[in-house]
């Protein structure tokens, strides 16, 4: 038997044991235990205690079938009652030597201690089963929430909302540092937002604001805030109200997202593009000043030549003015590709809806290859379609201008057979019609490899065929940007020694003459008148004088020459002249200036007198302003002679 001083051995024995288990959960999940952690580490270690915790439940069991052993062995000595004798087996002993009340005080006592600790084990079960799906739930929670504050953070959008009704407001993570705040450095609110928003922003934002909560209507502005670092920060915010039952606003949810790198790179962008814009009008500008320069001189060079032809020649001398007139018109030539390029690429090129007839386009167009080709022994033909009617609306220049340079390269890079330019009808309408543009030859083709780069700027199909036949590269080029101006693409069908087929295809409004779809001057086909007529000539280079002053003296004009405006004005006010010559730019006063006086002055006898620009700046705003100053009509140089003798019988014959 034990004694009573062996029971308080063993009862002090315990408590140090029992020390060492917790079984409370705040105690588990106590974050001052487990500081340095992150808020996934800080769960992760809360489930190891807890798989601890249940260990030593384990052993708390056991510990606790020990201490009932010992509880029933005490009982045994404290009623004196012998459970085990050293004779005798348990269930002896328990049936055969005690008496019947103590049978069930045994048996009493064993249930208590059983069911106890049966109710015991399912507490303790059922209490760590629900601290653990606490803890996966947590730890699931704040995934979900660090995942959202990593999203937000690398796409730099804060969410925030008000509860119109309380006004309070919360603020992520994300949208304090957007403000410039650290988490829980200021509370959110109105006048904390407000210290924020650029000054000037603020009556939009709230403006926007009151919009989104009293008409519904959508909640997107980019404004501007100042950071407590004095940088400014660029934002965009979009948001929606949340309503009652009732209808009543009662939640605003919104999220704001830095924009301020979105809002640099649109800056850089615009200010490189407005770089390259100041390039492009340095380039244009420059194109146009060498072709002014270049085609002064070159008006001498051709119109001499020109005047020169209408003397008595020797088959020799004439021969020697035709190269002079070969080799000045494909300069010129040159110039007009180089600047057409310039106003494609500058986006300058317009497309005009006119009247023309589609003959009048095509005849002018191969006859101004008929020569070349005949010299070369080549046939030069154009037919047109059955169906294709005769007058459309559209830019009849741009038309030409394609159609020349395609003609062009046919009897450039054709030495024998045939060049034929063929109009078929591919589609109609009421009111329009699609024609196909086909120019075929049978010169030297193109490999199939060299077709896309015939279309790039400055490029041909062969350097030797460039040296051979000369030219910059740039027509088939410019081809293309204008085809695709009238809303057509070219296509190019060809075979190596055998030929080439440039095709495409134009939809044109139909146009019946009659229509009153624009004002167009009648077209006078009658001579000159035959009385001597008198002009006034303003020039300031002596060459370009000379060749003004010879053409007209061809024409049976009687010429006055001023070398400026300044001179021009003052002779108009005292002289009546039929036609004026004016150019444009000019030492002293220039020809815009002096036209404008001529055209407003009191005593001038020469208001309505026709005064026609001759200058060597041909870009499309040069005419336009033109027709602004008060000029009649407009005439590049190099001055062709037939150009100008159909213009002076123009205006000569309408009525003054």
């Amino acid at each position: 038997m034990l004694s009573l001083n062996n029971k308080r051995l063993i009862a002090v024995s315990i408590r140090p044991f029992r020390t060492h288990i917790k079984l409370n959960p705040l105690e588990i999940n106590n974050p001052q235990v487990k500081s340095g952690h992150t808020m996934r580490e800080q769960s992760n270690l809360e489930l190891k205690d807890l798989s601890k915790a249940q260990k030593k439940k384990q052993v708390l069991l056991g510990f606790l079938a020990i201490l009932g052993s010992i509880l029933i062995y005490s009982l045994d000595t404290f009623f004196d009652v012998t459970f085990f004798d050293q004779d005798e087996s348990f269930w002896d002993s328990l049936i055969l030597d005690v008496e019947e009340h103590e049978i069930y005080m045994r048996f009493f006592t064993i249930s208590v201690f059983l069911s106890f600790t049966w109710v015991f084990n399912r507490l303790l079960k059922n209490l760590f089963k629900t601290q653990k799906g606490f803890l996966v739930a947590k730890i699931s929670a704040e995934e979900a929430n660090q995942t959202l504050n990593q999203a937000q953070q690398i796409a730099k959008i804060g969410d925030w909302s008000i509860d119109l009704k309380s006004k309070e407001q919360f603020w992520s993570a994300e949208y304090h540092r957007i403000l410039g705040y650290q988490l829980h450095e200021v509370s959110p609110s109105l006048e904390t937002f407000q210290q924020r928003v650029f000054k000037g922003d603020w009556a939009k934002v709230q403006q926007a604001f009151e919009a989104a909560v009293t008409n519904q209507e959508a909640f997107h502005i980019e404004y501007q805030l100042l950071l407590p670092d004095e940088q400014v920060r660029f934002v965009a915010s979009q948001g929606v109200v949340q309503f009652g039952q009732e209808g009543e606003p009662t939640y605003f949810h919104a999220t704001t997202q830095d924009i301020t790198d979105r809002h640099l790179i649109r800056e850089q962008l615009l200010q490189a593009k407005e770089t390259a814009d100041n390039a492009n009008r340095a380039k244009s500008s420059f194109l146009t000043m060498m072709s002014h320069e270049l085609r002064t001189p070159m008006n001498g060079v051709l119109g001499m030549t020109q005047v020169l032809k209408m003397t008595k020649l020797t088959e020799e001398q004439e021969s020697y003015c035709d190269v002079i007139l070969k080799s000045g018109t494909n300069l010129i030539t040159i110039l007009s590709d180089i600047l057409d390029f310039a106003k494609i690429e500058a986006n300058k090129q317009t497309v005009l809806h006119q009247p023309f007839s589609i003959r009048e386009v095509m005849e002018p167009a191969c006859a101004l290859f008929q020569g070349a080709a005949m010299a070369k022994g080549l046939s030069l033909s154009f037919n047109v379609a059955p169906g294709i009617q005769e007058c459309f609306v559209g830019d009849s220049l741009i038309l030409s201008r394609v159609l020349s340079n395609l003609i062009g390269n046919a009897v450039k890079f054709t030495n024998e057979g045939e060049i034929t330019v063929n109009l078929q009808l591919s589609s109609e309408t009421a009111d329009q019609q699609t024609i196909r543009f086909e120019v075929i030859d049978t010169g030297i083709g193109i490999s199939r490899n060299k077709i896309q780069d015939i279309f790039d700027p400055f490029k041909q199909v062969d350097d030797a065929i460039t040296r051979e036949q000369g030219g910059t590269g740039l027509g088939l080029s410019i081809v293309k940007d204008l085809v695709e101006l009238l809303g057509g693409k070219v296509v190019v069908l060809s075979t190596l020694g055998k030929g080439s087929c440039f095709q495409f295809a134009c939809l044109f409004d139909r146009w019946v003459p009659g229509e009153n779809l624009i004002d167009l001057p009648e077209e006078m086909v009658i001579p000159l008148v035959d009385r001597e007529l008198e002009a006034l000539v303003v020039e300031d280079d002596q060459i370009n004088q000379q060749v003004t002053c010879k053409m007209l003296t061809k024409l049976n004009i009687l010429a006055d020459l001023a070398t400026d405006g300044s001179e021009a004005f003052n002779m108009a006010k005292t002289k009546r002249y039929d036609i004026i010559f004016m150019d444009l730019l000019m030492p002293k006063m220039d020809g815009y200036q002096a036209t404008q006086l001529i055209r407003n002055a009191k005593d001038s006898l020469n208001q309505d007198t026709p005064i026609l620009a001759l200058t060597a700046m041909i870009s499309d705003r040069d005419k336009e302003k033109c027709i602004e100053y008060g000029f009649n009509e407009y005439i590049s140089k190099p001055i062709d002679f037939e150009k100008l003798k159909n213009t002076i019988r123009e205006y000569q014959t309408q009525p003054q």
